[in-house]
């Protein structure tokens, strides 16, 4: 459901699909009302989401706890930090498997993610991808241990090298 204007749309969505040969549904914009019917009519295999769309869907009146989605093998999460409650609600609510990652548009929309099949930590990115190198650094630059407060500083072949003229 991301558009393809945005990087989680093109990689997550479009390229992901392509590359495994599936197919891929394309709906015109984002309407709660409808898009369970969607995923159901068509038995999608994976979405992607950012948490404001998950808590509408949680917000449905229409949806009724126990709605089977377990076909899905994976709801994406990305782009924002996913609260607790709207993540334990849509599972529960829906029945589908919440995957949260982390990454930015310079690094081609994802450097870590929790495993699809395996055990999750709600609130947590997950580990790093492979060909992904991640550590979090302080203010001067010093990596830190685990459990510290920092800066999340990625390397890989996807990572850009930089910005135009910044100098």
């Amino acid at each position: 459901i991301m558009p393809l204007f945005h990087v989680n749309g093109q990689v997550a969505s479009l390229l992901t699909t392509m590359i495994t040969g599936g197919t891929l549904v394309l709906e015109e914009m984002f309407k709660p009302r409808t898009f369970i019917k969607t995923l159901k009519q068509y038995k999608c295999a994976s979405f992607s989401a950012v948490p404001a769309m998950y808590n509408f869907l949680n917000e449905m009146a229409e949806y009724k706890e126990g709605e089977d989605l377990s076909f899905l093998k994976a709801c994406i999460c990305g782009a924002a930090p996913m609260p607790v409650e709207v993540f334990q609600k849509f599972e529960r609510k829906f029945k589908g498997k919440i995957i949260e990652g982390y990454g930015l548009s310079e690094g081609t929309c994802v450097s870590s993610l929790n495993p699809v099949d395996g055990t999750r930590k709600i609130g947590s990115i997950g580990t790093n991808l492979n060909g992904q190198e991640m550590v979090i650094r302080n203010e001067k630059g010093e990596d830190l241990p685990d459990g510290e407060v920092g800066e999340i500083c990625i390397r890989g072949k996807n990572v850009m090298l930089g910005y135009y003229k910044d100098e």
